[in-house]
């Protein structure tokens, strides 16, 4: 239970860096049609807020069957 608070916390604050940039989201869909390299902060940030949430969302194998 608390690896899933963990997660969500780190899923909350990857979002938060993500739409606290001084560009916005409008850039980042720019960055993602022209492929420009400027836009460094919202790629950590999106890589971060979809990593963890992949995490949160993972199957957990039960302690009897590993």
């Amino acid at each position: 239970m608390a690896q899933l608070v963990l997660r969500i916390l780190l899923f909350i604050s990857g979002l938060i860096i993500y739409f606290t940039t001084s560009r916005g989201a409008h850039e980042f869909v720019i960055f993602m049609s022209r492929g420009s390299w400027c836009y460094r902060h919202d790629i950590f940030a999106f890589a971060f807020s979809g990593s963890s949430l992949i995490h949160i969302f993972q199957l957990q194998i039960p302690e009897s069957l590993s």
